[in-house]
């Protein structure tokens, strides 16, 4: 079953749109088009004073501008106007009367549009998900590109975003058609809800009475959004990681494909900054790479390139491109060496290929299978083990390659450096039908999601786990979408115009944000040479624009620390919402039992998020000491001549990154965040202290329950001993009582009313008649039976009291079926059973049976408590009377082990066995015989000894196995190795007792 999220936005209920003509619809209309013209703007100026004459002028050019730019959109901008017809449907809170027909039925009948209970706001992810599927089912004109966008929950994943679309909503934005609020969720992440506004209300009726908005328009957006008369909604499934379009009312959902991103054919050659090879040696050859581009994307046949959407237009193409992409993550010198030790660069062969797969630590198999999926093949130019190693990358084969038809080379060349940025680098050679020129920015664009998630997976498996948890913790999980920044370096672009025209608002825009994200600003660098600033990456394009890599590399290491400064920032602000949970439960503990425990998980797990998020600052603060950003450590070699500079276009260049700057706001980011981390710690001290004072405070509760228990036993105790007492005189005033009935019934007495001769003549006058012989006689009869009845009593406690209790910490295993036939075999005293996280702890009780040559005595008592859910018997206590029983609770123990746990079997010896390096038990589950139904045919020998010759018997056990785990010699151990002197002369020692 699908699980989704709660809806993103609010809905209407089911419209109604008739799609033959406009006669059902009473749409209020106005005798113009617009209510304000410019005779009365202008008007109004002239009454106006001369102070604000200037005010009022900028007024009116503002007011006549979004009068044209309305005029624009009603008569070319047909997206647009579809676009707000869509968010009047789902977010307009208009009860006006208009009227709707069915879209889904051919009938006439019509029903009234409902009001909403309150306002409604459309997330705008949900918008950018209803357009896409409009532009492939081809309501919408606009063209789309894979960019990672941050969903439901923080996750960053790859959709098919419009860039049009999105730029049509912030047009009707700017016209006060949409307005927008801004939200935050728990995790602290940024979400844009949009919302029609009146204006945009009237003028969508008015587009709509003048047909402008024609019934066609309408009814394509309703065949979209409309399903059964219902509106859709769009939802997201957060474990699939999926959009679906779906109805609740009728249990009908299909599932988007703006998460499946299209693959392109692409060929690559790796790429390695200069400035960062101290082997100026390693040139590769990029002509072979565009002749192998030319053979392999021609032999494919990928003219049709693979796309959903057939109206691709291309407006900007670039000739000669390389680029690279840079990220920065936790690393350190010590960090540099394990980093070169896995690849091996000590050896004689260093490199080779390597798998995102890694083998289990107890895993020693001869032949290891492993997948194709993601494997890459590592060559080391160059490399300083402490600073820096320079590879050259290829993935032999990628899990898109084995689900698609697509041929992707990919080669990259990847700079890993001790300052935590990581580069890759990479020429393309070709995509789809282009090989080296005219390299569609469409096309960039999917080829860049792709090496996105391919560079991720390659250096997965070189990271160590500390920096995969550091990774973790700033990304929130989702380290392999972590956010990189990428600069695009091209020799020329089609077509040649100057910065200012393409931040053109329209095309030339758009399909920069494609690759770069949202855009900034734009720069002429020289006749020949332009750049473009964006949010994820930068483009520079002319002749020779690769002699400025020192300065682009450094820009674009400083972005990368930003963006991750960035998510540090937002996981510092939810660990410090998490702390302020914690304390809600420390306040609070006494309202659920489980408080504490889940305070003391908690305050772990902050300790360690606390720690992580520490030393991710200390390494980024470290990273920004050796970096100069100097004028003449960024100019390039060949710009510096004889110490001057000429570079005129690589000077303002300079001038435009700002590098000093950006360093400088960089390490003030991170010198706060410092203070960002220290607050956390800070309040992390607090709760610990509270922690503290909960824990004291439990003490002290029980303490005085304790005292409180003590005292009640106390006078308990006291009670008893005076009952005690009290019993006791009953007993000796009972005995008298017993003591004259039988001397009396002894001598006749009880029935002196009647003539006994016997009595008469033998006993009346010799014990009655004489003076206080009779009286004598009944009191030492008193005596006699009082003495005897306290005599026995004490006795019978007395020989109670002596008992022996052993107690012995086991761990063993046993076969679960097995103990289970010899519980039912006894009689049981008592059974306990408590179930708690995830195990379930059974304590027997019982009295072995009768048997007085085997235990010398009466039985032993035995309770057991064993984990039968696991099979492990945990720990055992035996008690015997020292009076009744001549043996010894270790020797009543050796001989139940030996004739109940290993003759029969019960202990399982084989799951018992430990591995020396790990430390963990070793599964020999495959050796150990798994038919438990079958039970040991060979007699108790302990026991045959026994009745045969009536010894006592202290042999043991001679398997290393059958001590416990702690490897004391004590006697709470089952026992000690024997030989068979020694067990002969034990035997000997028992006859001699006898």
């Amino acid at each position: 079953m699908t699980s989704y999220v709660s809806d993103p936005y609010s809905y209407a209920d089911d419209d109604a749109y008739d799609d033959d003509d406009d006669d059902g619809m009473i749409i209020p209309t106005h005798d113009d088009r617009y209510d304000y013209d410019y005779a009365s703007s202008s008007d109004d100026g002239t009454k106006a004073s001369s102070s604000s004459s200037d005010t009022d002028d900028s007024a009116r050019r503002a007011k006549k501008n979004r009068i044209e730019r309305e005029r624009e959109l009603e008569r070319s901008s047909p997206e647009a106007l579809k676009l707000l017809y869509l968010m009047y449907m789902y977010t307009s809170d208009d009860d006006d009367g208009v009227v709707w027909g069915d879209p889904t039925s051919s009938s006439t009948t019509t029903s009234k549009k409902s009001r909403r209970a309150s306002p409604c706001w459309f997330r705008q992810l949900p918008i950018l998900v209803l357009i896409y599927e409009g532009i492939v089912r081809g309501v919408f004109d606009y063209d789309y590109a894979p960019q990672a966008v941050s969903v439901y929950g923080g996750a960053r994943i790859y959709l098919n975003i419009s860039e049009e679309g999105r730029d049509d909503l912030d047009d009707l934005r700017e016209l006060d058609m949409l307005k927008a609020l801004k939200v935050t969720s728990e995790q602290y992440n940024h979400a844009t809800l949009l919302k029609i506004t009146t204006k945009g209300v009237e003028f969508v009726k008015r587009v709509m009475a003048n047909n402008v908005l024609t019934a066609g328009m309408r009814k394509a957006v309703d065949s979209l959004i409309f399903e059964a008369g219902s509106l859709i909604q769009v939802r997201y499934d957060s474990a699939e990681k999926k959009f679906y379009l779906a109805v609740p009312d009728m249990n009908f959902s299909i599932a988007s494909t703006i998460t499946d991103i299209e693959e392109v054919p692409y060929v690559s050659s790796p790429y390695i900054v200069p400035c960062m090879l101290a082997n100026v040696a390693f040139t590769p050859d990029v002509a072979a790479g565009h002749r192998r581009a030319q053979r392999i994307l021609a032999s494919r046949n990928t003219g049709g390139r693979g796309i959903r959407d057939s109206h691709l237009d291309q407006s900007l193409a670039l000739d000669d491109v390389k680029l690279f992409v840079t990220e920065w993550v936790p690393m350190g010198s010590n960090e540099m060496v394990s980093f070169c030790t896995k690849l091996g660069t000590g050896e004689r062969v260093p490199g080779g290929m390597f798998s995102e797969r890694a083998l289990d630590a107890d895993e020693f198999d001869m032949v290891v299978a492993i997948g194709a999926e993601h494997k890459t093949k590592l060559v080391v130019l160059d490399l300083d083990e402490t600073s820096y190693v320079n590879v050259e990358a290829e993935l032999l084969q990628t899990a898109t390659q084995k689900t698609t038809q697509a041929t992707q080379v990919e080669n990259f060349g990847v700079n890993f450096s001790e300052t935590g940025v990581i580069t890759y680098g990479l020429y393309v050679n070709g995509i789809a039908d282009r090989v080296q020129k005219n390299i569609s920015l469409d096309l960039l664009a999917r080829l860049l999601s792709d090496v996105y998630e391919d560079t991720s997976y390659l250096v997965s498996n070189l990271f160590s786990a500390y920096q995969r948890s550091m990774l973790d913790m700033a990304y929130k999980g989702e380290a392999d979408n972590r956010e990189k920044f990428v600069c695009i370096m091209a020799d020329r672009i089609t077509p040649k115009l100057r910065a200012e025209e393409y931040m053109d608002d329209e095309n030339y825009e758009n399909e920069l944000k494609q690759v770069i994200g949202a855009t900034f600003n734009a720069h002429d660098l020289s006749g020949e040479e332009i750049i473009v600033f964006g949010s994820q990456g930068v483009i520079i394009c002319g002749p020779n624009s690769s002699r400025h890599d020192r300065m682009l590399s450094m820009y674009c290491a400083l972005q990368a620390r930003s963006s991750f400064i960035k998510s540090v920032f937002s996981s510092c602000f939810a660990l410090a919402d998490e702390l302020k949970r914690t304390r809600a439960l420390v306040d609070d503990y006494q309202s659920d039992p489980t408080n504490v425990i889940r305070i003391r998980e908690r305050l772990s797990s902050h300790t360690s998020a606390v720690t992580v998020l520490y030393e991710i600052q200390q390494f980024i603060l470290e990273s920004l000491e050796s970096i100069d950003p100097s004028l003449e450590a960024m100019m390039p070699s060949s710009s510096i001549k004889q110490g001057a500079l000429y570079d005129s276009a690589a000077k303002k260049l300079y001038d435009l990154l700002d590098l000093e700057g950006t360093l400088k706001r960089t390490r003030r980011r991170v010198i706060d965040l410092q203070k960002v981390v220290s607050a956390c710690f800070n309040d992390l001290e607090a709760l610990r202290d509270m922690s503290q004072v909960i824990g004291s405070t439990r003490k002290l509760q029980i303490n005085q329950m304790i005292e409180g228990t003590t005292k009640n036993l106390e006078d308990a105790f006291r009670a008893q001993a005076r009952n005690s007492t009290t019993l006791e005189v009953t007993q000796v005033i009972l005995s008298g009582s017993l003591a004259f009935d039988i001397l009396d019934r002894l001598t006749g007495q009880y029935l002196s009313y009647t003539e006994i001769r016997w009595a008469n003549e033998s006993i009346q006058p010799y014990l009655v008649n004489e003076p206080m012989v009779w009286f004598t006689l009944n009191v030492i009869m008193w005596t006699i039976l009082g003495g005897g009845i306290i005599y026995l009593m004490r006795h019978l406690a007395y020989m109670n009291l002596s008992v022996e209790t052993k107690k012995l910490l086991l761990n063993k295993p046993i076969h679960v079926k097995r103990w289970r036939r010899f519980v039912a075999s006894r009689n049981m005293e008592s059974i306990a059973c408590k179930e708690e996280k995830g195990e379930r702890v059974t304590k027997y009780g019982w009295i072995e049976p009768v048997n007085v040559i085997k235990w010398q005595g009466s039985s032993p008592k035995i309770e057991v408590t064993c984990d039968e859910r696991y099979g492990y018997i945990l720990s055992s206590v035996i008690l015997i009377n020292k009076r009744t029983c001549k043996l010894t609770a270790d020797e009543c123990w050796r001989i139940f082990w030996h004739d109940n746990f290993e003759v029969k079997n019960i202990y399982d010896p084989t799951r018992n066995e430990f591995n020396a390096e790990t430390g963990k038990r070793v599964d020999t589950s495959a050796q150990a015989s798994d038919d438990e139904d079958e039970d040991a045919a060979a007699p108790a020998f302990g026991a045959s000894m026994w009745q045969k010759s009536g010894f006592s018997s202290s042999f043991s056990r001679k398997s290393k196995h059958d001590i416990d785990d702690d490897g004391s010699d004590s006697d709470e151990y089952i026992g000690r190795d024997f030989t068979y002197e020694g067990f002969v002369a034990e035997r000997n020692d028992a006859a001699s007792r006898l």
